[in-house]
């Protein structure tokens, strides 16, 4: 189960323009959007997901907001917002929970923000806002802030704004990422087996 609001498994291309989402909640992966399948693109734009959230527990438990997994294919979302989305008990992703093994993800013009992920018996994941899981992946003129993580706090979990990995390059460029919620442990970003590339970059390590 999963997708709280929309769900497309194994059905092609799927593109959202000027949607709202809003106060959605999944057994499941996506409290409000679930896309899964190794044939077809995920095309977000002009967008809301608010206060939408999983109740699953583990590794089932992905993505607040949005759970996509786009396998070789692309997921790419613009001029949009991912806000106050929830996932207490689930591992990757309080706003969302992207990737594909070798597929591509791309936002611009984004905010990211109040979403969180992971609680008290959550030791492992990551990405209080967003967990991107891909060898290429893109991030521009964004704002991702006042998102945590509240799980495990072992070397590779974490990322209270973004957890980023799968081999490859992330590029950060005209982004805004500041106040990760709750202690340093949260930490503003965890990149695991990927080479970060900045480029204006304005950070802001302030914990609450």
């Amino acid at each position: 189960s999963g997708g709280g609001a929309i769900v497309s498994y194994y059905s092609g291309s799927l593109t959202l323009d000027h949607v709202v989402v809003k106060n959605s909640t999944s057994g499941g992966g996506g409290g409000g959007l679930l896309f899964s399948g190794n044939n077809g693109n995920l095309i977000i734009g002009n967008s809301t997901f608010d206060g939408n959230s999983t109740t699953a527990s583990g590794a089932n438990g992905n993505g607040g907001g949005i759970a996509a997994f786009a396998q070789s294919h692309s997921i790419v979302i613009s001029n949009s917002t991912i806000s106050n989305n929830t996932n207490t008990s689930g591992f990757y992703g309080g706003g969302a929970s992207l990737g594909g093994t070798g597929g591509t993800v791309s936002i611009t013009n984004t905010t990211i923000a109040g979403n969180s992920a992971g609680g008290g018996a959550v030791a492992a994941g990551g990405g209080g806002g967003i967990l991107i899981q891909s060898p290429s992946i893109a991030i521009t003129n964004s704002t991702i802030v006042n998102n945590s993580w509240n799980g495990g706090s072992a070397p590779n979990n974490g990322g209270g704004g973004l957890s980023l990995f799968n081999g490859g390059t992330a590029v950060l460029k005209n982004n805004i990422i500041a106040n990760t919620i709750n202690p340093p442990i949260s930490k503003l970003i965890c990149f695991k087996k990927l080479i970060p590339k900045y480029e204006n970059i304005f950070f802001e390590f302030s914990w609450k």
